[in-house]
């Protein structure tokens, strides 16, 4: 648990100094909607939802939405089209890891004793 607590703290401090590496995480998320989505809304932090322009100019020659969002943290994104939802956000990236970490673990096979 203290090495999670840890590794949070550095993405923070991160994303803070670096704030752009939001737009890869937008990237991919864009990447997993289904090609027919429309009338896409991506829900960004305040402090993200500024470097939109700038990054992924392609968002304003399409009729996407880009929703300033206090729930999301700097660095993740939720988007939205239809009945499709991308959940980018960082706690859930982060969860992800720790999933697969735990499942890799209970996959690894036990260390031979040492004679």
């Amino acid at each position: 648990m203290l090495a999670l607590a840890l590794a949070r703290q550095v993405i923070h401090a991160e994303l803070r100094t670096t704030p752009e590496l939001v737009l890869p995480v937008i990237r991919q998320a864009l990447a997993e909607l289904p090609s027919a989505s429309r009338k896409v809304r991506l829900h960004l932090h305040p402090e993200d939802a500024h470097l939109i322009g700038e990054g992924l100019p392609e968002l304003h020659e399409a009729s996407w939405q880009v929703i300033e969002d206090d729930g999301i943290s700097r660095g993740g994104c939720l988007l939205e089209s239809g009945s499709a939802s991308i959940d980018a956000t960082l706690e859930t990236r982060i969860a992800e890891v720790v999933a697969r970490l735990g499942a890799a673990a209970f996959d690894a096979p036990a260390a031979e004793p040492q004679a």
